[in-house]
């Protein structure tokens, strides 16, 4: 919505002077009072099932990443009252992925341990790779420390435990990037997250892997591909058959790249 403005830089101004004003006690009652006065933050729609009751959404995802920055992101009570309200309703579910989206690049940019579960291929589809076998078993277990975050530059260096928050325009269909170095020794690991709150079925991008292999990494740097969900979502995973032919990666039955990394409500957002 900001972008779309007749004046976008004057209207974030007074979106930010208005996230500036909100005393964080009263961020809740602003979110569903009829009568706030806080339009340009949140937006008044009808029911989709009863047009004489209304509900509170998020004006846009731009608008929600200002309200993060400036009071969501250190309040844990608020991001689950807001993610748990909008993840009720079908009309508000791309408000809760917002902000699942957003939780999920703060905790991987946190000190912890994060557990991969390998995700096994259900054979070649027209034009696409099918992975849909999800397992709970033989998972692996690696070790995040605090990190920064930098946007990434093309040409420029990519740094080991540096987190790269990505848009779909650089990189369509990944989220983020990280490279560990395991503590065995063992080659380097380039994480590729997309992030995947309640989809049916996750289409990989051949382009976004293509720009990948061009950031010249170490040859033997290894990939993993994780799709993170919320704890019951197991979305089919769609790699393009094109990736694999034209030798952007290991032969298809050598593969075993993809993982999940499954998201419990009380690590996502704790209550206390």
């Amino acid at each position: 919505m900001v972008k779309y403005a007749a004046d976008p830089a004057a209207y974030e101004r007074l979106v930010v002077d208005q996230i500036d004003a909100i005393k964080p006690e009263d961020l809740r009652y602003i979110s569903c009072n009829s009568h706030s006065t806080h339009h340009h933050i949140f937006t008044i729609w009808p029911l989709p099932t009863n047009r004489h009751l209304w509900e509170k959404r998020i004006a846009s995802r731009h608008v929600l990443e200002l309200l993060w920055e400036k009071l969501l992101q250190r309040r844990v009570c608020d991001m689950r009252y807001f993610y748990i309200t909008y993840e009720e309703r079908a009309a508000t579910a791309a408000d809760a992925a917002w902000i699942f989206e957003s939780r999920i690049h703060q905790l991987l940019r946190s000190q912890q341990t994060i557990r991969l579960f390998p995700i096994l291929r259900d054979g070649p589809r027209p034009k696409n790779f099918i992975y849909n076998y999800y397992l709970d078993q033989n998972p692996m277990d690696l070790r995040l420390h605090d990190l920064d975050e930098c946007p990434l530059v093309e040409g420029g260096d990519f740094h080991v435990n540096t987190y790269r928050r990505l848009t779909s325009a650089e990189f369509p269909g990944i989220d983020s990037l990280l490279i560990v170095h395991p503590p065995n020794g063992s080659p380097p690991i380039l994480l590729v997250f997309s992030i995947a709150h309640n989809a049916k079925v996750h289409d990989v991008s051949e382009e976004g892997f293509r720009r990948i292999n061009n950031l010249g990494l170490s040859p033997d740097t290894r990939m993993y591909y994780v799709v993170v969900t919320p704890g019951c979502i197991e979305p089919e995973i769609r790699v393009p058959e094109a990736y694999f032919a034209k030798g952007m990666e290991r032969a298809p039955s050598k593969v075993s790249w993809v993982f999940n990394y499954p998201i419990p409500r009380n690590v996502l957002l704790p209550e206390s």
